[in-house]
Order: structure tokens, then sequence, then C-alpha cells
């Protein structure tokens, strides 16, 4: 029987509207990166954006479900 991934809809960061702003920043910006139209010294300041936007609470979010699953 497979397992599904399970998400705490209790966790804020778990929200579907955070995690739709993280993407949606994420995707805008890496293609700048690699094209160049953003500057590699603009990478630090896009990683504390991301950090800013709850970026590593979702992420212990998703391993965690991940984690459920596997178990």
């Amino acid at each position: 029987m497979k397992k599904y991934l399970q998400y705490c809809w209790l966790c804020p960061c778990s929200h579907p509207c955070y995690v739709a702003d993280i993407i949606t920043y994420a995707s805008q910006m890496v293609p700048q990166f690699i094209s160049g139209d953003a500057s590699l010294d603009q990478w630090d300041e896009f990683v504390a954006q991301l950090k800013d936007m709850s970026i590593e609470e979702c992420i212990k979010a998703e391993q965690s479900a991940y984690d459920r699953c596997m178990a």
C-alpha cells in the first residue's frame, strides 16, 4: 500500500499562501541569477528574504511529512 505525505494544516508555515509566496519569489529570482540579470552580490539578500518568508519552517514541515510517510 502506498503512503502519501500528510500535511499539518495547523502549522502556519504549511499554509498554501506562504508556500505559494516562496515559490513565486524563488521562481522569479533564480532565473535572474542564472541569466545574470540579478547579480550574485544579491544572493545573501535573496536568502535573507526567503528566511523572512519562513522557508526554514516550511522545510521542517515538509521534512516531517516525508519522515512520517517513510516510517
